[in-house]
């Protein structure tokens, strides 16, 4: 009897290591369990349960070990059909996949049945993309809405779970792309739009686009010939129109001859004492005193433009003038620009007018004086300023311009 039963014992410790084989006699090398379907038309039945949180071992008991297999029936829960494996508490279930349906690779179309995040740590997400007849680049990566009525787009997120920023689409085809960044928020819809570019080329600063707005600007944007938005310094907008007297014109009681020969320091036409208008007179306005008609006095540096209109009448043959700019700058006397006499007085069959047209662009210094300078080119005799009574009636002007 004793015999027997250390026979026994000693053939279930050999039973109870060795390899177990079904459907064959020879299990594969390093398996457990080996099983083989003569036919081909046989599988195993996995145990099928519902999972309903993928963080908790329901439905087995809580003592199930990490590695139990089974096949999840039933996705009402959002959590997807297929197989899953318990890996412990800190990860829960994890689904086998294969590499149709292995969205982590993006290889197959999917739906997301629940909220999901990546974390990348210090890591980059990267996508390469090369050109092809399906894809030109533009569209590597694409978020497509399925009604147009919905916003769309990608908001950004602070580590308080506040959204500071994000960009996306309006509502409707062909919308703007909108930029917000304006709040500090709880819900992405909440931000404020700051730039809207829409598909007509036009850039909409939404919150400068309506109301009014208070303060003065110090910068301005710019477009440079390449297109491109460039930022200046804010320079105000300032122009001035200045208009010669009747009292100088040659029907005025005080006429001024402007045909007389160039002596430095004077020729001075009176262009500045009768103002149309004046934007800025802190910009620039005609000098004080007794001949304020004959200088402007440049109060800001910059860029200015001068345009020059001038009607001359004259009863002397053959008489022309010069009209040039004269720039006074700490005393001393230059001329920058060009000397112009477009035509000249024939005084014969009732061609007694001429006139000079002229624009100069000048880089001026606060404290620059500004004459326009006349100066006999031809015969001598008489050249007066054309009437505004005349009829119709002839002004002559300079019209000033600041251009930065």
């Amino acid at each position: 009897m004793n015999k027997l039963l250390l026979f026994s014992f000693t053939l279930l410790g050999v039973i109870s290591t060795a390899q177990v084989g079904i459907g064959t006699n020879l299990p594969a090398d390093g398996t457990l369990l080996h099983i083989e379907d003569g036919s081909g038309n046989k599988g195993i039945l996995i145990p099928k349960v519902e999972i309903t949180d993928l963080s908790t071992i329901a439905p087995l008991p809580a003592a199930a070990s990490e590695g139990t297999l089974v096949f999840n029936e039933i996705s009402s829960t959002g959590i997807e059909i297929g197989f899953y494996y318990w890996s412990g508490n800190t990860t829960g279930w994890l689904r086998l996949s294969d590499s149709e349906s292995d969205e982590s690779i993006y290889k197959g179309d999917g739906t997301i049945g629940e909220l999901r995040q990546i974390n990348v740590d210090e890591n980059s997400l990267q996508i390469n993309s090369t050109a092809t007849a399906n894809v030109d680049g533009r569209d590597a990566f694409i978020i497509r809405r399925t009604n147009n009525d919905d916003e769309l787009g990608i908001a950004f997120r602070n580590s308080g779970n506040f959204f500071d920023a994000a960009i996306g689409i309006a509502s409707t085809t062909n919308s703007q792309l909108k930029f917000y960044t304006v709040g500090n928020e709880a819900n992405a819809e909440d931000i404020g739009s700051t730039l809207s570019l829409d598909d007509a080329g036009t850039i909409i600063f939404d919150l400068y686009g309506q109301g009014n707005k208070l303060g003065t600007p110090s910068y301005n944007l710019l477009v440079n010939n390449a297109g491109e938005v460039v930022e200046k310094e804010y320079l105000e907008p300032f122009t001035a129109k200045f208009a010669v007297n009747d009292q100088y014109t040659a029907g005025g009681a005080n006429q001024r001859n402007v045909n007389e020969n160039f002596v430095s320091g004077s020729n001075e036409l009176p262009l500045f004492g009768n103002v149309l208008w004046n934007d800025n007179a802190a910009v620039a306005a005609p000098a004080t005193g007794a001949a304020d008609e004959n200088d402007l006095i440049i109060n800001e540096d910059g860029l200015y433009r001068f345009t020059v209109n001038l009607s001359f009448q004259s009863t002397t043959a053959r008489t022309n003038v010069d009209v040039f700019i004269e720039l006074t700058r700490a005393g001393a006397d230059s001329f920058p620009g060009a000397k112009h006499s477009n035509n000249y007085v024939r005084q014969l069959d009732g061609h007694n007018n001429s006139s000079v047209s002229f624009t100069e662009v000048l880089e001026l210094q606060t404290g620059d004086d500004i004459s326009i300078i006349g100066a006999r080119e031809a015969n001598a005799g008489d050249v007066f300023f054309r009437s505004a009574t005349e009829n119709p009636g002839v002004v002559s002007s300079i019209f000033v311009e600041r251009i930065r």
